[in-house]
């Protein structure tokens, strides 16, 4: 998101898509939690959540059962207990954009990998 609202004032009002490195501080490194990975970031200055939502939930459930689940601050994704994307609106300099997960991975890689091996998420 970073990278689009650094450029906020010089993009249209398209739909946009970055992929690139994530970086994060997370405080435990797990399966699932790591200090980088990649991503396909979703971003309009329109109010495309729900488009952002539908594209990505396509894209998941050919490879998992998976649910939208709504949020304090918007809405996830998930399989089992496990966010495969987030999607809501923010506002930036009193200006309203929407945001979403296209991908992330390892993530879906390891969700569909345990889907079939594993009940450790039940």
């Amino acid at each position: 998101e970073q990278s689009f609202l650094s450029e906020f004032d010089n993009i249209g009002n398209d739909n946009y898509f970055l992929f690139l490195f994530c970086w994060r501080n997370e405080p435990i490194i797990d399966d699932i939690h790591f200090s980088y990975f990649m991503k396909i970031e979703l971003f309009s200055k329109e109010n495309m959540v729900q488009k952002f939502i539908d594209d990505a939930s396509k894209l998941f459930s050919y490879y998992l059962k998976t649910e939208i689940v709504e949020t304090e601050i918007g809405f996830d994704i998930v399989y089992k207990n496990i966010e495969l994307g987030s999607y809501g609106t923010r506002l930036f300099n009193g200006k309203q954009y929407s945001y979403g997960t296209g991908l992330a991975l390892p993530r879906l890689s390891y969700a569909i990998e345990h889907s079939i091996s594993s009940s450790s998420f039940d």
